[in-house]
């Protein structure tokens, strides 16, 4: 098969881009016979190193709107140009007019479920637009169930229409061991002791509560951690109270690293003794996932898609914005080697259960059937 990808706008960083990456990878070796033509904003250095896919570079278009109104307007006569097969919308949003079988990939409704941060006129898209292009397409694919049924909810789409396919990770396949340059790297420059989060700087993502769970941990116990944050940092920060916290006493105790390095990413959670991910809101939950495969034991919210991911492998905090109840559970874990050793084991058992190989076959299932159908 010919098969048009549309991923513009993939930003450089971020659990959308890891997974739209990683699910491109694994689609080219697990069907070499395929072609995958890539329309993107700015080309992936990881996808050309595969000879099945052609990344199709479209540069200057910008701001987001910009963006949409040329994937309107120029990517129906683009895939008929490169006489495509199908074509699948990674990132949540497709086109009117495509002039082949379509799918599109949705990877959370946060623009609906957690509005704050987002711009007016997204939001206006998601409720105007979207249902529209959703009605459009040949099929849908949802990240997990709550994504499916938040699907359901919001558009009133029929259930026959979405397939929940999970997304995955290859962390399993290449983990540092002791000693490894990567690993020994990490150590020199991270606190010898640290709890670690992992993820947007959002207000949905509740950094919030968890720093003000650290400090109270701090102040019950003698903990010597620090909190690691690793992500894209925002000035300023999203939810301004986070700003408020930082002029704490106990700031020098929160440590922001910025991005990490996709290399050295596995590296960092290897060598956390905890991983909280208190997220209001998460349409699957690829950090916690990735936490999991790299032995960390993992905190995350009872919310959303949190636990189709996790499982039985973690602890979670029934109330996100309880500081007592995360600060508790998190002590729990820290003073506890047994328990560590415990959540250890049935993480990496549960992360097994998730591989981008086990996601393209699935994709690839459902390109066979819509191509057949249409």
């Amino acid at each position: 098969m010919r098969i048009g990808v549309e991923a513009l706008g993939l930003p450089p960083v971020g659990g959308v881009q890891t997974s739209i990456v990683g699910l491109l990878k694994a689609l080219a070796r697990v069907a070499p016979d395929n072609e995958y033509i890539v329309f993107v904003t700015r080309s992936e250095e990881e996808l050309d190193l595969f000879p099945n896919i052609h990344q199709r570079v479209i540069g200057g278009l910008g701001v987001r709107l910009r963006l949409r109104l040329w994937a309107q307007l120029r990517l129906p006569s683009l895939l008929r140009a490169e006489q495509v097969q199908l074509v699948h919308f990674m990132k949540n949003l497709s086109i009117f007019g495509v002039p082949c079988p379509g799918i599109v990939t949705i990877h959370d409704l946060s623009r609906l479920r957690v509005p704050f941060g987002f711009s007016k006129l997204d939001i206006l898209l998601w409720r105007t637009i979207q249902p529209y292009l959703l009605r459009s397409v040949s099929r849908i694919i949802a990240v997990s169930e709550h994504t499916k049924r938040d699907l359901i909810l919001e558009y009133g789409l029929p259930a026959k229409k979405i397939t929940v396919i999970y997304n995955g990770s290859d962390f399993l396949d290449g983990l540092p061991g002791e000693g490894r340059p990567a690993l020994t790297r990490v150590r020199s420059v991270l606190p010898p002791r640290f709890i670690l989060y992992v993820g947007g700087m959002g207000a949905h993502k509740n950094l919030y509560t968890l720093i003000r769970a650290f400090f109270r941990l701090k102040a019950q116990g003698s903990f010597p951690h620090k909190l690691v944050i690793v992500g894209n940092r925002d000035h300023p920060f999203p939810d301004p109270r986070v700003s408020q916290l930082l002029h704490q006493p106990c700031r020098e105790e929160v440590l922001f690293t910025g991005v990490v390095p996709d290399e050295e990413l596995p590296s960092v959670y290897q060598a956390a003794d905890l991983f909280v991910f208190p997220s209001l809101y998460e349409g699957f939950g690829l950090a916690p996932l990735e936490a999991m495969a790299c032995g960390t034991p993992v905190i995350v919210s009872r919310r959303a898609a949190l636990p189709e991911v996790v499982g039985e492998a973690g602890l979670y905090l029934d109330d996100p914005l309880d500081v007592e109840e995360l600060a508790g559970l998190m002590a729990r874990v820290l003073d506890s080697p047994e328990q560590q050793a415990e959540m250890k084991k049935r993480g990496l058992e549960r992360a097994r259960l998730f591989s981008w190989q086990r996601t393209a076959e699935a994709i690839l299932q459902l390109y066979r059937e819509v191509v057949s159908n249409e």
